[in-house]
C-alpha cells in the first residue's frame, strides 16, 4: 500500500478546492485555526472529516488520498441529467435533419422543375433558330 504523506494530501485538496493557503483550507473544512500545521507537523489528519467533505462536494477521496484517479465524482443525479441533456440534444439534432431533409427534397424538386423549364426553353430557342 502507498504511503500516504499529510502534505501532499493537503496539496491536492487544496488545488481541487482552488485555494492557496492552510489557512483557507482550515476555513473551508470549517476547522480550528492550526488544525492544518497540526495535522502536517503530525504526519496525520482527521479521515472521517476529510471523507465526509468529499462525499459532500463530489470530490474523489481516493485521489484526495493517493493522486489516482480524477479529482471529482459525479453523483447518479448528475449523470442521469447529462444523459437527458444529451437525450435532447440528439432529438434536436434528429428534428433539424429531418427539416433539412425536407428542403434538400423540395431544392432537389425545384432544381428538376428548372432543368425541366431549360429544356424547353433550349427546345424552343432552337424551333425559333430555325424558322
Amino acid at each position: 500500500m502507498k504511503e500516504i504523506f499529510v502534505s501532499e494530501v493537503l496539496e491536492r485538496l487544496k488545488k481541487v478546492l482552488k485555494i492557496k493557503t492552510d489557512t483557507d483550507l482550515n476555513d473551508k473544512l470549517e476547522l480550528n485555526k492550526n488544525t492544518i500545521s497540526i495535522w502536517k507537523h503530525r504526519n496525520t489528519l482527521d479521515y472521517l472529516a476529510l471523507i465526509a467533505f468529499c462525499n459532500n462536494d463530489n470530490i474523489n477521496i481516493n485521489y484526495i488520498l493517493t493522486g489516482d484517479g480524477e479529482p471529482y465524482i459525479e453523483n447518479v443525479e448528475s449523470l442521469k441529467n447529462k444523459i437527458k441533456e444529451l437525450e435532447e440534444t440528439i432529438k434536436k439534432i434528429d428534428i433539424l435533419e429531418g427539416q433539412d431533409n425536407k428542403n434538400l427534397a423540395s431544392l432537389d424538386a425545384e432544381v428538376r422543375d428548372l432543368r425541366s423549364k431549360l429544356a424547353y426553353a433550349d427546345e424552343l430557342i432552337f424551333k425559333l433558330a430555325n424558322r
